[in-house]
C-alpha cells in the first residue's frame, strides 16, 4: 500500500486533534497509519479502525477493523436472535420494559388484568389492531404508553389507540378538538 506525503499528513493531524481526552497530546504511535486486524490479519489504514472511548486504552484504536466487528456483531445477534423464536420475549422484552418504562413483567401483566385484558383505549384485546407490519410479525404484546415529560406509565394500549395518542402529541386540546371534531358527524 503506497501511502502519500499529503495522506500522511492528513491522518496525523487528524487524529491528534480527534483522540479524545489526549487531544493536542503526541499518542505513541501516532505517526503509524496502518495496524494490523488481530481477526481478519490485514493491515489496513487508521481510519478502518474505531477509537476506542471509554476504558483504559480511551483514544486508541481498536483492535479490530470495523469491517471485522461488524461481521462479528451481526453473527453474535444471528445466534442470540435467529435460533431461537422467542428469544425476545424471554430477553429483550423484559430488559426493555425495565430500561424504557421502569417496569417489570409482572407489573404489565397487573396493568394488563387491571385493564380487562384489552386496550386503554379501544378494549381491543387485539395488540396489533389492525396494524399490518405487526400482523405480519405476530406481536403479541400491548404498547407501554407513557408520558413524555415526566416519564410516568399510564398505561397499554394496542398499536392504532399508541399511534393516536402519538400523533396528538399528549396535548389534551388537541384530543378534546378531535371529540368535537368527530361528534360533529357527516
Amino acid at each position: 500500500m503506497v501511502v502519500t506525503e499529503a495522506e500522511r499528513a492528513y491522518f496525523h493531524d487528524y487524529y491528534l486533534r480527534h483522540d479524545g481526552a489526549n487531544r493536542e497530546r503526541r499518542l505513541p504511535g501516532a505517526e503509524r497509519l496502518t495496524k494490523k486486524c488481530k481477526q481478519c490479519g490485514a493491515i489496513k489504514m487508521r481510519c478502518e479502525f474505531t477509537v476506542r472511548e471509554s476504558g483504559l486504552r480511551k483514544g486508541h484504536l481498536a483492535g479490530y477493523c470495523k469491517e471485522c466487528r461488524s461481521l462479528s456483531q451481526r453473527a453474535k445477534y444471528k445466534l442470540n436472535h435467529d435460533g431461537d423464536p422467542s428469544f425476545y420475549r424471554l430477553y429483550d422484552w423484559p430488559r426493555n420494559l425495565k430500561r424504557y418504562y421502569g417496569i417489570t413483567v409482572d407489573d404489565y401483566h397487573r396493568m394488563l388484568a387491571e385493564q380487562g385484558g384489552g386496550c386503554a383505549i379501544c378494549g381491543s384485546r387485539n395488540p396489533t389492531n389492525g396494524s399490518r407490519l405487526y400482523k405480519r410479525i405476530r406481536r403479541t404484546v400491548f404498547d407501554v404508553d407513557h408520558d413524555h415529560k415526566t416519564g410516568m406509565v399510564r398505561g397499554l394500549l394496542c398499536t392504532v389507540c399508541n399511534r393516536l395518542v402519538g400523533l396528538a402529541k399528549d396535548d389534551l386540546t388537541t384530543a378534546q378538538n378531535l371529540v368535537r371534531y368527530l361528534s360533529k358527524g357527516v
